[in-house]
């Protein structure tokens, strides 16, 4: 009797998680990021990069969060990961660019740089 029991509840909570839609807001939102580096400038202090950033989405509106990635190196060769998140809202059938502005110790450099879409959502949505 007890595994009919069981059985009858598995069944209810199979219908009843069924029923239930499942929304995913991201799936419908879909973004991409491209970026040139402008140049640098070396100073006695740090120096500063410069990137435009272009971000276009098929959405009608998004909010997109992005993220620079890079190593930095010291002078001694010892290397050192960085991710710097950032977002801005863009609309579908234009490109939204933005200026990106990176200082560094002007005794490190600066390799493997990338710029990518790591969420994007529906203006209004999460």
């Amino acid at each position: 009797m007890l595994s009919t029991r069981h059985g009858m509840l598995v069944l209810v909570l199979i219908a009843v998680f069924a029923a239930v839609p499942v929304v995913s807001v991201a799936a419908d939102c879909q973004a991409d990021v491209t970026a040139k580096l402008f140049g640098t400038k070396k100073g006695r202090d740090a120096t500063e990069y410069v990137w435009k950033v272009d971000i276009t989405t098929r959405a009608e509106c998004a909010k997109v969060q992005f993220v620079l990635s890079y190593t930095e190196t010291d002078n001694e060769g010892n290397e050192q990961a960085y991710r710097l998140p950032m977002s801005m809202k863009v609309r579908s059938g234009t490109t939204s660019s933005r200026k990106v502005t990176r200082r560094i110790d002007s005794r490190h450099s600066m390799s493997n740089w990338r710029f990518e879409v790591s969420r994007c959502d529906p203006c209004g949505g999460v």
